[in-house]
């Protein structure tokens, strides 16, 4: 067997040659692979995407802050707020001034929807980096 590896390893001539080529590039692969699977890197999980600000802003809202509107109704509303097409900057700030007011306002008849909707103005110029009205 000895004898058949050195004879082909010594033939540099024709078909020899090329098959040498092949042996070395499967060896090649073989180490490539073996060194990639055996990497801890290669078998672990994918890292799963951290959350985005709007999703974090979303969660922090729901955890029992807001308590007339369901998770769906505020993603729908945040979404709406944190979107400057939708909200300008001085809209959104207006907003915010007036829920809060009328969430301070004895005499508004739903106090608790205008506290959630100050809060979710709230997030979404945090998620923006607005600045409220002074005073507010």
């Amino acid at each position: 067997m000895l004898a058949a590896i050195r004879s082909f390893w010594s033939g540099e001539r024709g078909a020899a040659s090329t098959r040498k080529g092949f042996v070395l590039a499967a060896a090649a692969s073989v180490i490539a692979m073996s060194s990639y699977l055996m990497t801890p890197g290669a078998q672990s999980a994918p890292r799963a995407a951290p959350p985005t600000a709007e999703a974090l802003a979303l969660a922090r809202l729901t955890e029992g802050q807001i308590r007339s509107f369901d998770e769906a109704t505020v993603a729908r509303r945040l979404a709406m707020f944190a979107d400057p097409r939708e909200f300008t900057e001085t809209q959104l700030r207006n907003a915010h001034r007036t829920w809060s007011r009328r969430a301070l306002d004895g005499s508004y008849g739903q106090p608790d929807l205008a506290a959630d909707m100050a809060a979710i103005a709230e997030a979404a110029m945090g998620m923006r980096g607005v600045r409220p009205h002074n005073g507010i």
